[in-house]
């Protein structure tokens, strides 16, 4: 029996852990309006999500949405900046537990592992394999079922104060019809199943990455891949066995539906590994890790952009910052060093070049 644990709801509005929430939630954003407002009445803000916490009164508000379209196109949904102080606080909390059921070869969205160590750990198993079973879960963030992971949160957490804390956070947010995936044993009330995580949400990142550890553990424990690795919802398996590899494919799909979940076909493949892997905008091949040409363009064109416009330093930072540690994965100090050299900047007073 999995350890459960109570008295966790203090813990969440404790006078600390909201002002460290309140510090994560603003990082690169003390620029936007909402949050100088928040920070101008600072304690007075505090005390009144304390407040509503502690009498357990707290109503999140609705998201605004906007489109990106890079790398592909996602709904962003943005929540309040007083809500996303209650999301840090939330995490603040409740990470660390959730953190203890990840098998140590799942890598988004935790400390001390990130895309840089996915990076390097699939490169290890792929120098010592010759196969590879890769694939995604389609929609993955649009199609996690609310009572499914309600469920799994419970096997975790035995407060209940903190249980309908979260029941109230998942009903901000619930996917189109177009997201409904029909499943065989499905009646006529699954349709209206509520699902879906808001993208852009760090509960959403926290709870996604829990949502599939059951999962791993079987793939792991149970079926015995042991060159398994997990980024989100972005899986390899790797073999020197084809035909082990085949039985996998075939249990993976069977065994996502417990949780509602599909496989995105288009991503659905076994192939030996000598034809070099993708994985995380990264190539395997031979003997290196190479990066994908889409990306280094998209770098680029933002580049162009800025060289084109008056620049705020501290603006064009932020915006490149995850090029440059993407790009930093790849040990591509040589070329970041070649491109940023192409592109000259204006800041109102001088012109200026990157130092990468």
């Amino acid at each position: 029996m999995p350890k459960r644990f109570g008295y966790l709801y203090e813990e969440i509005y404790s006078w600390q852990n909201l002002v460290n929430a309140y510090h994560k939630a603003r990082r690169s954003k003390r620029h936007k309006d909402e949050v100088a407002e928040f920070e101008f009445n600072l304690e007075k803000e505090l005390y009144h999500i304390q407040d509503s916490l502690k009498n357990r009164s707290f109503q999140f508000s609705g998201y605004t949405f906007f489109t990106i379209h890079e790398p592909k196109e996602r709904l962003i949904s943005c929540a309040p900046f007083k809500d996303r102080v209650v999301h840090h606080a939330i995490c603040n909390v409740l990470e660390p537990i959730l953190d203890r059921s990840l098998i140590p070869d799942s890598y988004a969205c935790r400390r001390g592992k990130g895309l840089h160590c996915a990076v390097r750990r699939g490169f290890y198993f792929f120098k010592n394999s010759k196969y590879v079973y890769k694939f995604d879960i389609q929609k993955y963030f649009y199609t996690i079922d609310h009572d499914i992971l309600i469920n799994k949160l419970e096997r975790k957490i035995k407060d209940p104060n903190i249980l309908v804390l979260l029941k109230v956070l998942l009903d901000t947010y619930t996917s189109s019809s177009e997201y409904y995936i029909p499943f065989e044993q499905d009646t006529l009330f699954e349709h209206g199943r509520k699902r879906g995580l808001p993208i852009g949400n760090l509960t959403s990142q926290i709870f996604a990455n829990y949502y599939l550890s059951d999962f791993d553990h079987y793939m792991k424990e149970e079926m015995g891949c042991r060159n398994y690795i997990r980024y989100m919802d972005d899986i390899l398996i790797f073999s020197d066995d084809n035909v082990f590899l085949q039985g996998i494919k075939k249990i993976s799909k069977i065994k996502l539906e417990e949780y509602r979940l599909k496989i995105n076909e288009n991503k659905n493949q076994i192939y030996k590994t000598q034809h070099g892997v993708n994985f995380l905008g990264f190539r395997y091949k031979d003997d290196r890790i190479k990066f994908h040409n889409s990306n280094l363009n998209r770098f680029k064109k933002k580049l162009r952009y800025f060289s084109s416009h008056q620049t705020n330093i501290s603006d064009m930072l932020l915006s490149i910052n995850g090029h440059l540690g993407y790009f930093n994965s790849g040990n591509c100090k040589r070329i970041l060093y070649h491109i940023s050299n192409e592109f000259q900047f204006f800041d109102g007073k001088k012109c200026f070049k990157l130092a990468l």
